[in-house]
């Protein structure tokens, strides 16, 4: 079997565009769970098991409680039946797991094709932006006597002057025409550890008009300065995958599509997804106690009042589709800057025929459960409103727990963003962990 590595992002507007998602499983009816690693990361092969069909499943870990199931069924598993892998059909699933299990232990899935249904498998990661990417000032004029700015205006609005810069919402500028782009963590946070990225993208046009006062009259200089922030969207883009050793990246680190030539041969591979504390302690990610890096799935309150629609009515955070995304509050300039979508918090699962059209599609994604009593509730019942996986009650009021802190919510997750902000435009923030050490 012959696995191709996707090397490459295309990028729309010089921002990086990425299509990417996240995905894993378990279920009552079928336990879901494999003993063993049957292959390693990025290897094809192995033998598919007797009548299973197109399917991902979950690891036991003996002392960690989480199952898996199809989108509106507890019992149903996350698997398309061989029988019915000859007609087109895509599945989503969900993965529960306890947010602090989650946190600190992460999970293994085995993914597994049935031979003579698909010719490629595509498998994309779940990806997110954790940071704002963006571009820079547009345009600025400036005017300086003597070296000090006198007047100054960033992409049309007036620029505050002080300290010897003149400042704009999207980054400041001195009096030579360089540009500070708000964009660029490296710059903002010089001090947090690992270095936080670059993602200030495009070009800054400024027009300075210099005024120097000498003895014989002023003298005026007109300079064009064209800034270049040299930084990439993609630098602000995060996936689990990017910490698995073996699975294909790009030169920047990132995790890439893994897509595998079967021929008419079956594929079964299991796959570590780490934990974020494992990549904290690693010292990869700045620390904070959250599960933003592996738990894309959000909504909930959408997700029960009916799973079937969830995927065309939910609310979507930025960190996903921020495009037309120029600041932390949205377009409050004519020319925004297009981010591209990086996907929907799924691991997507694709089969794929001779010409490249899905064929099978199943998107898994990782749901995060606050409290035991809401997650037995739900996985007692499987009625969506038996339980509640974002709730926030106070500890040893809402929920079993001694009152030492001000939530039963411990990790943060992408639902806690929707929840924090009410669901309005700041509900589409970024994680930016690095300001977030515990959830409200």
């Amino acid at each position: 079997m012959i696995q191709l590595r996707v090397t490459a992002f295309s990028y729309i507007n010089t921002i990086l565009l990425v299509l990417f998602s996240f995905g894993f499983t378990g279920c009552k009816a079928d336990s879901n769970y494999f003993s063993a690693s049957t292959a390693s990361v990025g290897s094809g092969g192995g033998t598919s098991a007797d009548g299973a069909g197109y399917r991902v499943r979950l690891k036991a870990r003996t002392g960690v409680d989480a199952f898996m199931h199809k989108f509106g069924d507890i019992n149903s598993a996350c698997e398309i039946p061989l029988a019915d892998t000859g007609t087109p059909q895509s599945i989503q699933c969900m993965l529960n797991m306890m947010e602090y299990d989650l946190w600190f232990y992460g999970f293994e899935y085995e993914f597994n094709v049935p031979k003579q249904t698909c010719k490629f498998v595509q498998n994309i990661p779940n990806r997110h932006y954790f940071a704002t990417p963006g571009a820079g000032p547009v345009s600025a004029t400036m005017t300086t006597v003597d070296g000090a700015i006198t007047a100054c205006v960033i992409d049309g609005v007036a620029g505050t002057i002080g300290g010897g810069v003149c400042t704009g919402s999207e980054g400041e500028i001195v009096p030579s025409g360089a540009v500070s782009c708000v964009y660029n963590y490296l710059a903002v946070y010089p001090t947090v550890k690992p270095a936080l990225p670059n993602c200030c993208t495009g070009t800054s046009t400024v027009v300075v008009t210099a005024i120097t006062n000498t003895p014989d009259g002023a003298t005026t200089v007109i300079n064009t300065v064209n800034s270049r922030p040299n930084g990439l969207a993609s630098s602000c883009v995060e996936s689990p995958h990017d910490h698995i050793a073996t699975w294909p990246k790009t030169s920047q680190g990132k995790a890439t599509d893994m897509i595998t030539d079967l021929g008419d041969g079956p594929l079964v591979r299991s796959t570590k997804v780490p934990s974020a504390f494992s990549t904290y302690v690693a010292l990869q990610r700045p620390y904070s106690e959250s599960n933003f890096l592996n738990a894309g799935f959000h909504d909930w309150t959408t997700y029960a009042a009916s799973p079937a629609t969830w995927d065309t009515t939910r609310t979507i955070p930025r960190s996903f589709q921020p495009k037309f995304d120029r600041g932390p509050l949205g377009d409050h300039v004519t020319s925004a800057t297009a981010i591209s979508d990086i996907g929907d918090g799924s691991e997507d699962f694709r089969c794929l025929n001779s010409a490249g059209e899905v064929k099978l599609r199943i998107r898994l994604y990782v749901n995060e459960w606050n409290t035991v009593e809401d997650y037995q509730a739900y996985k007692t019942s499987g009625l969506p409103a038996s339980g509640d996986p974002t709730v926030r009650g106070v500890s040893g009021v809402n929920c079993s727990a001694l009152n030492l802190g001000p939530s039963c919510n411990t990790i943060w997750g992408f639902d806690d963003m929707l929840n924090e902000f009410g669901g309005g435009m700041a509900a589409y923030e970024f994680p930016q962990e690095w300001t977030r050490s515990s959830p409200p």
